[in-house]
């Protein structure tokens, strides 16, 4: 079947089967094709439109019948502001063939195409001063989609800005800017799965099953993705690697620059987690001070600024130390470190009762700091 008397058998087949519409078409590829259609169906969803993944169905293909099957699935259970929403899906006969089609919410522009075209200065959006500014509008919605996937034991495994959505259409400025996740074709459960195997001799021998390793080499793909043992910090490497093109770009032409010495000091992103604790917390700050430093942490992490012990983890001699940070000198050492080095701030925080003041042996206090090699 040709391109064009495909799309015409489609037109056909949603109109006739579904009562939907179709006004033209989102994007195409080697997955199928997604279109815009009107709902004219009776009901509450008469005359809304909604975007629908359009992929060739076969029964029989057991590989490609499991991922549709996954993107279902995890489409299904997400529910969170910044993930597509699913509504629905069915399979529909276009000619000889069977098609899938899974309904979703329509979203105009992704955010690769938006940050050239938009109302808001085109490129130069990803410059403006803020607050706040674009990458962390964008960067704290992405990774609260994340932390949604992640939590029902999904990994995404293709976060890249083709596949981040523009929710609202036009936003007039940067803090009405509402992004989603979309394209979970390449999802995957990361729970732990047991296959039986048995072995020549009748032993029954169980086996956890790995996951596919990726073989492409994206800008925004994880290194370990090639390899069957990763897990879902490669959708956080990705994110991470969105954010510093951004914020790269952000600061590239702006005159700003980042002194510890100065108290009115551009503001700074820095992360932080509890200890235990898998997810990071997106913090930033103006002020390289230690009370500056806890505030910010308390207000992020939830954890009264007079019981934190905070501590910078850092490899020093080829073995995971922790710096203890106490006051203002760490502070601005680990700053000006992590800026010459082009490094991230990530602190771990260990909530300490009210009586105990002990701290966990293999750290390194701060009178000792100037003395360690970055």
């Amino acid at each position: 079947m040709d391109k064009v008397n495909e799309h015409v058998k489609i037109r056909e087949a949603l109109r006739g089967q579904r009562e939907f519409d179709t006004e033209h078409i989102l994007g195409e590829g080697n997955f199928g094709m997604v279109v815009r259609a009107k709902c004219t169906k009776e009901g509450e969803d008469n005359g809304k439109t909604f975007a629908i993944k359009i992929m060739k169905y076969d029964e029989y293909d057991k590989k490609s019948k499991e991922c549709q099957n996954r993107e279902i699935e995890s489409l299904f259970r997400l529910n969170n502001s910044n993930v597509i929403k699913y509504f629905g899906s069915w399979v529909m006969q276009v000619g000889y063939e069977l098609k899938l089609c899974i309904q979703m919410e329509l979203c105009l522009v992704n955010l690769k195409t938006f940050v050239n075209k938009n109302e808001m200065g085109g490129p130069k959006i990803v410059q403006s001063p803020g607050p706040p500014r674009f990458y962390q509008q964008v960067f704290r919605q992405i990774l609260n989609g994340l932390v949604a996937i992640h939590k029902m034991q999904w990994i995404h495994r293709d976060i890249h800005p083709g596949n981040i959505l523009i929710a609202n259409p036009n936003p007039h400025q940067i803090s009405d800017i509402h992004v989603k996740i979309g394209d979970l074709g390449l999802a995957r459960s990361t729970a732990v799965k047991i296959k039986i195997d048995t072995l020549p001799d009748g032993t029954v021998e169980p086996e956890v099953e790995k996951l596919t390793p990726f073989s492409w080499n994206g800008i925004h793909t994880a290194p370990e993705l090639k390899e069957d043992t990763y897990d879902s910090k490669v959708d956080v490497y990705s994110a991470g690697e969105k954010y510093s093109t951004d914020a790269d770009e952000s600061m590239s032409t702006s005159q700003e620059k980042y002194s510890t010495d100065s108290s009115e000091a551009s503001e700074t992103v820095f992360f932080a987690r509890k200890r235990n604790e898998e997810y990071l917390r997106m913090c930033f700050s103006n002020k390289f001070t230690f009370t500056a430093l806890t505030a910010e942490v308390e207000r992020r992490i939830r954890v009264r600024a007079s019981r934190q012990i905070l501590v910078q983890e850092r490899m020093l001699n080829d073995e995971k130390r922790g710096i203890i940070i106490e006051d203002d000198k760490v502070v601005k050492y680990i700053f000006e470190n992590a800026t010459q080095k082009a490094k991230d701030v990530v602190l771990v925080v260990t909530e300490k009762a009210e009586e105990d003041s002990n701290i966990e042996t293999g750290q390194i206090s701060s009178e000792n700091v100037s003395m360690e090699s970055a």
